[in-house]
């Protein structure tokens, strides 16, 4: 199966359109539209890393035919996150670039706060750095 029949499952599958699979996973609308009209060879590496984070799938996954299975590859720390996890995983990464550190000084600030760490009897370093 190739690029865009997997694109296509699984956009049908979550039920998205090229339009919507554009503004969610942050790819521009050309681009997207542009691998069905022009194909998808010089793809960059950042576009892949963005849809499949959107789609919940492995690079390999979109760009090896022989794989079938949507999160071939992905390791196993994947599967030990929480469906809660993965919700706010997703939705920072709609964020866009401020967006994204704006959570992460929240984040940080939440961490600090008594009312709103866990305590583990550890000493908690988070380092988010900046984009």
């Amino acid at each position: 199966m190739d690029m865009l029949a997997k694109l296509e499952r699984r956009m049908a599958e979550i039920g998205v359109n090229k339009r919507q699979l554009a503004i969610q996973s942050g790819v521009p609308y050309t681009t997207v539209i542009g691998f069905w009209d022009k194909g998808y060879e010089n793809m960059k590496l950042s576009t892949l890393r963005r849809l499949a984070a959107y789609l919940q799938v492995s690079i390999d996954y979109l760009v090896r035919d022989e794989v079938t299975e949507p999160s071939y590859g992905i390791g196993q720390v994947y599967d030990t996150i929480s469906a809660r996890e993965k919700e706010l995983i997703n939705a920072y990464r709609k964020l866009n670039d401020a967006g994204q550190q704006q959570l992460a000084n929240q984040a940080k600030i939440m961490v600090s706060m008594d009312a709103y760490a866990k305590r583990c009897g550890c000493i908690i370093r988070i380092n988010f750095g900046a984009k």
